[in-house]
């Protein structure tokens, strides 16, 4: 892992991850009541640098100008660029693009780096093997290095997990895509003692906009991927009955992608 930040999530041995997809059965070996495949990772062959040795892969500097304009030109100019000090097998760092009125009205952040290697995809995956991620946050979201100092996790869990689960495919010898939920540690636990989030939900990033096509970079076609949290009782629902199913839930609640967030929202599946 990284060690340019001391609240750097660490990412377990045994990772497990599930989908909706219908991929072979080297990526499935269990699969939930609602259809879903569990995929549980131990480090795979690509993983030395997450052990502690190997190279770090970077993106080259014309790949990440290419992305920085895709990124400016669709949610607004990048304040600066969240260099990653310390990397291992990949070189994280982060896009943040501050709120812009009705316009915009969320923070918005996003990885990059993890496009430098392609993931390990089914071969009827349908879309690009190459992905970065984003997640939109309220505006007013606490993300200086003095929130960070004095809320610790409870403001920085957003940008520790953009960076964790962009290793994962690397680390693990796998892909994140839509429909997959990835827990925190197994059985799951919240982020923080105040948080009541104990792991994401991946969808594509057109759920922050409608019109978002793949980024160009170079000759790869990288998507865009969001992440949305989960409470214990929504991701046991996403199990049991699926993705639509929890998507369904989360439009009755009426709320924006960014207030997804808030640990104070209330939950898609209130137990009785």
């Amino acid at each position: 892992m990284v060690s340019d930040t001391p609240h750097e999530p660490e990412t377990p041995g045994d990772h497990p991850h599930d989908n909706d997809d219908d991929a072979p059965d080297a990526f499935a070996p269990e699969v939930t009541p609602g259809g879903s495949q569990i995929i549980r990772h131990e480090p795979g062959a690509g993983s030395d640098a997450h052990e502690g040795g190997g190279e770090t892969t970077f993106l080259s500097d014309e790949e990440m100008d290419a992305f920085q304009q895709y990124i400016e030109e669709r949610f607004g100019p990048i304040a600066n660029v969240w260099h990653e000090l310390v990397s291992d097998q990949l070189h994280i760092d982060l896009l943040p693009v501050e709120p812009d009125g009705d316009d915009r009205p969320f923070f918005f952040l996003c990885t990059m780096g993890m496009s430098a290697l392609p993931m390990t995809v089914p071969e009827d995956y349908d879309a690009s093997p190459y992905a970065e991620l984003c997640v939109a946050l309220p505006p007013d979201w606490k993300r200086t290095s003095e929130d960070f100092e004095r809320e610790g996790d409870d403001a920085y869990w957003p940008f520790g997990w953009l960076k964790h689960l962009a290793r994962i495919p690397a680390a693990y010898d796998t892909f994140l895509g839509p429909g997959h939920t990835i827990p925190n540690e197994d059985p799951p636990v919240p982020f923080t003692e105040r948080t009541p989030f104990v792991g994401v939900l991946v969808l594509p990033a057109a759920a922050l906009l409608e019109e978002l096509p793949p980024a160009t970079v170079g000759e790869k076609t990288v998507e865009l991927l969001t992440i949305v949290p989960l409470r214990a009782e929504e991701m046991d629902f996403k199990l049991e009955h699926g993705t639509e199913a929890l998507l369904e839930r989360f439009d009755e609640l009426g709320l924006t992608p960014w207030a997804m967030c808030d640990p104070e929202r209330p939950s898609a599946c209130p137990q009785e």
